[in-house]
Order: structure tokens, then sequence, then C-alpha cells
């Protein structure tokens, strides 16, 4: 009883950082700042964050690598291009948009919605140049959702790399960004929360399926890794960084989806 009043009185703080946003630094700070070091490919990042973001063994091994295999590979792609038009879609804390400038993109843009989130990616990205939008992205437009196909139309602009972490709601993003995949032909890196798609969004294995149907169907291949969830069950809390041609369970994975 104590721990679900424990918990509702949590939610309620991070719903009035939301609703209010005057109260952000105040909830920020009673929550709680960490100032991790990550690690990314020898070279070593220090950011700002709440007490829930980078914990081991749930997403950082214990080398201090956040997501390693998904993110290693997602700036090997963005150094490789040498002009990349980074969209970080689930931005978060700015960690990857962080990344993603010191490997060499020369145009980011970040989509996060939390003002919490918000509160410390403005710090983390201070001396990044990117260009914010305190959006959802999914497959309608509304005041408060965008998507992508429209967000490139109005601002015309031509993404090259995609990162998608929104915990299920790629689902819907996808949904609204055939036009792009068409158009502009972007690599995608891809958190999949097939769990929370089929078990929380009540979408069922058909949307899974579909997922995956519509990406081959719009001339991509893709790469599966198995991401933090084979890290946690493996008990070595390092990351495997082999990339399968099939999902290697139905938890959340990796994907890298390559434009054929």
């Amino acid at each position: 009883m104590l721990k679900q009043q424990f918990n509702r009185l949590k939610d309620q703080i991070r719903n009035s950082a939301s609703s209010r946003p005057w109260l952000t630094p105040w909830v920020a700070r009673a929550r709680g700042i960490k100032q991790p070091t990550l690690m990314v490919k020898g070279k070593r990042f220090s950011i700002v964050c709440g007490p829930r973001e980078f914990r081991a063994p749930w997403g950082v091994d214990r080398e201090g690598c956040y997501e390693g295999p998904f993110v290693e590979r997602m700036v090997e792609e963005v150094e490789k291009h040498g002009q990349a038009v980074f969209f970080d879609v689930g931005g978060a804390v700015g960690f990857d948009a962080l990344v993603a400038d010191a490997f060499g993109a020369k145009d980011i843009h970040v989509f996060e919605p939390s003002p919490l989130a918000i509160f410390f990616l403005k710090q983390n990205l201070r001396g990044v140049r990117h260009t914010l939008n305190p959006l959802f992205v999914g497959d309608h437009d509304d005041e408060r959702t965008i998507t992508l196909d429209t967000y490139c139309r109005r601002r015309d602009v031509a993404p090259t790399h995609i990162k998608l972490d929104i915990e299920g709601h790629e689902i819907f993003c996808l949904a609204g960004m055939t036009e792009v995949l068409k158009r502009h032909r972007p690599m995608l890196f891809i958190e999949f929360h097939e769990r929370i798609i089929r078990d929380e969004l009540k979408l069922g294995d058909a949307a899974v399926d579909n997922f995956f149907k519509t990406l081959d169907g719009l001339g991509y291949t893709m790469k599966y890794n198995g991401h933090q969830y084979e890290m946690v069950t493996g008990g070595t809390q390092l990351y495997n960084y082999t990339w399968h041609d099939q999902p290697p369970h139905h938890v959340n994975f990796a994907i890298v989806a390559t434009p054929r």
C-alpha cells in the first residue's frame, strides 16, 4: 500500500512538471541530478540527467557503454556520411544528439515532448547547434504531435539518418513518415519495443508484423541486435555486438534499416 501511494506521488510530481513548465527545474532538482560519464567508441561524454536515466545494468554495461551496439553503429554511419542530417526522435536528455554532433553530424533536429527531459537536454546540448521540437512524433498532426512527412515538407529538410526511440510509438511514427522514406531514403536506427506494442499498447501481432512488412515494402533491409534485454539477461553485463538477420527475441531490440 505504501509503495503504491509513493508511486502515485511520483506520478503526480512528474505530471506537475509537464503541466506547469515553471515547476520543471524544481521538480528535476527534487528528483535528483546525476552527472555520469558514458563511453562511445573510446570517447567520453559527460552529461547531466535524472536519477532514472543511464542506470547499470539497464542501458549501461559494466564498461560504461550506453546501448553500445546501437549507438556505435549509428555514429559510425553518421561519421561515414560526412554531412549527415540527423533526426533524433525521442531525444530524451540529448545524449544521441550530443554524440551525433561529436561524430560529425552537420544538421541536428531533436524531437522531445517531456519538459523534464528538455530541462536536461538544453544543458547537454548547450554547445551543439540543433533544432529542438517539443513535440510528439506520430501518424497525425495536431498542436502537440507532428508527422515527419509534415515536418520535412514545412522545413524543406531531408534527413539522412533517423533515430527512433519512442517506447512503442515507432508503430505510429512509421505511418507518418512514408513520404520521407520514399523520397529521401534515410538510414533508420530504431529501438523496437515489441513487448510494449503487444502488451501495453494492445496492438497485437498484426501491428508488429505490419511494421516490418512496411519497411520491407519501402525497400529497406533490416539487421537486428539483442540490445538491452540481451545484455541484462546474458549475465555478463556486457553488450553482444552481433547483428542478426532476424529479431533475436520478442521484448526490445535494436534495428538498423538500410535502403536497398
